[in-house]
C-alpha cells in the first residue's frame, strides 16, 4: 500500500517537474525576445528625431505601452533616465489610449492588437512613433512592427509613415545593427 502511494506521489512530482521546467524553457525564450524588444526601444529613442524637440534643452519623452508586456519591469527601469537630453517617462495603458494622452512612442503589445485600427485612426500622421507586435502593422500604416526570425527580434519599418508623421530617421542609422535574413528564413512553414 505504501509502495503504491509512493509511486503515485513520485509520478505526480515528476509530472510537476516536467511541466515546471518546460514552462521555464518557454518563458526563457519569451523573456529573451521581450528583452530584445526593450533594447530595440531604447535604441529607437536615441535615433528617432521628433519635430519641435529642442535638442540642447531638457524635455520629456513619453513611452506609452498599450496592453500587457512581459518585460515591462525591464522597460520601466528607463523611467526617469535622461537620453539625448530627454527625460524618459514610461506610461502603461492596459486597455485604451486616448487622443489627448501625450505620447511620443506608443508600443502596442500582443495583448492589445485588437485596438490597432483605432490607434492608427487617432495617431497616424502625428509625430508619434507607432510600434506594435502585430504582423503587418507597418504595412497597414503604423511606423514599425516587431518580427521574430529564429529567436531574433527585428523590425519592419514603414519609412513613408515615419515621413508622414514628421519623424526623422535615416536608414544609415540601422547599418550597425542590420541583419539581412536569408530567403529560407523568411519562408512560412508549409501546412501539411
Amino acid at each position: 500500500m505504501y509502495t503504491f502511494k509512493l509511486k503515485k506521489i513520485l509520478s505526480q512530482l515528476t509530472l510537476f517537474v516536467l511541466i515546471f521546467y518546460s514552462n521555464q524553457i518557454l518563458a526563457h525564450v519569451t523573456d529573451n525576445e521581450d528583452i530584445q524588444k526593450v533594447n530595440i526601444i531604447r535604441y529607437l529613442i536615441t535615433t528617432v528625431g521628433w519635430p519641435n524637440q529642442p535638442p540642447p534643452a531638457d524635455h520629456d519623452l513619453n513611452i506609452c505601452v498599450l496592453g500587457n508586456f512581459a518585460a515591462y519591469d525591464q522597460l520601466v527601469k528607463m523611467n526617469g533616465t535622461v537620453i539625448n537630453h530627454a527625460k524618459i517617462n514610461i506610461k502603461n495603458f492596459r486597455k485604451n489610449i486616448k487622443q489627448d494622452d501625450v505620447c511620443q512612442l506608443i508600443y502596442i503589445t500582443k495583448s492589445a492588437t485588437n485596438n490597432t485600427d483605432e490607434i492608427l485612426r487617432l495617431f497616424s500622421k502625428k509625430p508619434i512613433l507607432l510600434l506594435s507586435d502585430m504582423n503587418n502593422f507597418a504595412h497597414n500604416g503604423g511606423s514599425m512592427n516587431f518580427i521574430s526570425i529564429k529567436d531574433i527580434v527585428g523590425l519592419t519599418i514603414n519609412f513613408e509613415s515615419l515621413k508622414e508623421s514628421h519623424l526623422e530617421m535615416k536608414l544609415s542609422t540601422f547599418q550597425e545593427i542590420s541583419v539581412i535574413p536569408e530567403k529560407k528564413d523568411l519562408e512560412l512553414p508549409h501546412s501539411k
